[in-house]
Order: C-alpha cells, then structure tokens, then sequence
C-alpha cells in the first residue's frame, strides 16, 4: 500500500523489513522506541512515503514469481552442492 510498516524485531520481520529503508523496526518489547518511530513517521510524511514506497516495491519483488524460483533454484542448487554449508558429511 506504500504506507510504511512499523514492526517489533522479532520472528520473520527483518527478512522483510529493513529498519529506515524499506520500513521500521523497533526493540521487543521497547513501547518507547515504538512510539518514538510512530511520531518520526507522523513527524516526516515524505520521508515515511518514500520508506513507505520502498517497502512496498521490494515486497512486490520478493513475492514475484520469476524472482521466488529464481531464489528457491539457488537454494536447492546450494543445499544440493558439496559446498553447501548445510550438508552433512558422512
């Protein structure tokens, strides 16, 4: 939606989200650091549109499916090779 994303650093979020760049992200459970973002955002709308803007385009990108093959080939490519850093040795 371009509206920038204000998220706690937890869990999946920083796979998406890159704090100031493609949205925000804040300590768990920092209720002051959450704050402090929502009032920058409320404070600086062009920045927050173009942080906003940013976030939206990458995961329009990450989700397209020629760039999710593409990625999910690579992967299997590595797990699949001897150099692959999650292959076992026997």
């Amino acid at each position: 939606s371009g509206i920038p994303n204000i998220c706690y650093d937890i869990e999946w979020h920083s796979e998406f989200i890159r704090d100031g760049e493609t949205g925000y992200l804040v300590d768990y459970p920092n209720i002051v650091q959450l704050a402090k973002k929502i009032s920058y955002v409320l404070d600086n709308p062009d920045a927050a549109k173009k942080v906003g803007e940013r976030g939206s385009r990458e995961i329009k990108r990450m989700h397209d499916t020629d760039y999710f093959q593409e990625r999910t080939n690579e992967i299997f490519e590595e797990l699949l090779s001897n150099k692959s850093k999650y292959r076992e040795s026997y």
